[in-house]
């Protein structure tokens, strides 16, 4: 097979490339790059694992294609960028990362990685170029009247992009003191009356999947998505089976729990993940209440009893992170009873795709 062809967009030094997914070296250099410029500047990064960036690449995937490039100069990585394209919903869209180490940035660098991705992307109907920019770093006491814009939101914005909605990333230290997890879980249990909570660990059970599914579906339809142009999501067995096949490879173990109503329908869910190639961070995916169960404090519930079964099983996590809409009060709301303390602010930004540099 022919080498990846070199692309010298940046300056007659520095040529970009696409990443050779089978190449164990060539992974390696994008992961080194990757993990220094998504750290740089940041109290609690959450960086993939080398093992986990191999094992989420190593098979195809009907819901996405990703493609990975590298900036180098004189064999040196000095830049890397992902491309994600959705291929069962949202067409419309490109998701992209461009990372730069803080040496290398101001000399056209990214920019020139933000014009190798356009190219990536065009073709169909893809018109929309969207990102996900951590922000402004915050203390954990709340959030300040007014930020300061950081490198990465300023380079978005030079790029023609606006900012559409802000999640705010929280941590909470574990483990939780049993005693309040207790509290909680008895200040919520007379509002949720005759529902129940269900857990399991690992894949769905088959008896839950079209319900899993419509969950991880209204997750875009249902939380706070701000000026997000962005579809529902279209979610059945296989693409659950593919992710669940995904996370296993990774060594991510998922535990979720279910709320259901007293006629046995699925009213929620709460999914929390162990890494075990990261260690010491657990991570808390999606959390839905569907509308007409809202007001039983089921979110809550669901909350507590997961991390509950999650500090059952594991010991070595130290921190639970968590991405909400700014604007998601009830939520909030819950996360700030459970102990969760903002540490920055995440930007969800888009832009037409035309627009970029070419």
């Amino acid at each position: 097979m022919d080498p990846p062809s070199c692309d010298p967009l940046a300056s007659a030094d520095v040529l970009i490339r696409p990443v050779d997914l089978r190449s164990p070296d060539d992974l390696a250099r994008y992961h080194a790059g990757y993990a220094q410029a998504n750290e740089h500047g940041r109290r609690k990064p959450t960086t993939w694992s080398y093992p986990e960036l191999v094992e989420s690449l190593r098979e195809p995937s009907t819901s996405e294609r990703r493609e990975l490039f590298v900036a180098e100069e004189a064999g040196d990585v000095v830049g890397i960028a992902e491309l994600e394209l959705p291929l069962r919903d949202n067409l419309h869209l490109a998701f992209m990362y461009v990372g730069v180490p803080p040496e290398h940035r101001r000399r056209g660098i990214g920019t020139a990685l933000a014009a190798r991705l356009r190219a990536g992307a065009e073709g169909g109907d893809r018109r929309l170029a969207s990102a996900w920019i951590p922000g402004a770093q915050l203390d954990g006491d709340g959030l300040p009247a007014a930020f300061r814009e950081v490198p990465g939101e300023a380079f978005a914005r030079r790029l023609g992009m606006d900012l559409r909605n802000t999640d705010v990333h929280r941590v909470l230290p574990l483990p939780v003191d049993g005693n309040l997890l207790d509290a909680l879980a008895e200040l919520a249990a007379p509002h949720h009356g005759d529902y129940r909570i269900a857990g399991y660990v690992g894949p769905c059970p088959d008896e839950h999947v079209e319900a899993y599914c419509a969950l991880k579906a209204a997750m875009v339809t249902e939380a706070p998505l701000g000026e997000l142009e962005i579809e529902p999501e279209q979610w059945d067995e296989q693409r659950l089976r593919e992710e669940e096949r995904e996370l296993e490879r990774m060594g991510r173990t998922r535990s979720s729990v279910l709320a259901l109503a007293p006629d046995g329908s699925v009213a929620g869910f709460n999914e929390l993940l162990h890494a075990g190639h990261d260690v010491g961070n657990i991570y808390n995916w999606d959390t839905l209440v569907l509308p007409g169960h809202r007001g039983h404090r089921l979110g809550l519930a669901l909350k507590v009893d997961n991390l509950c079964r999650l500090q059952r099983a594991y010991d070595d996590g130290r921190w639970l992170h968590t991405h909400n809409a700014a604007q998601n009060a009830p939520m909030v709301a819950v996360n700030d009873q459970i102990g969760f303390r903002p540490v920055e602010r995440v930007g969800e930004w888009q832009g037409s795709l035309a627009g970029l540099p070419s």
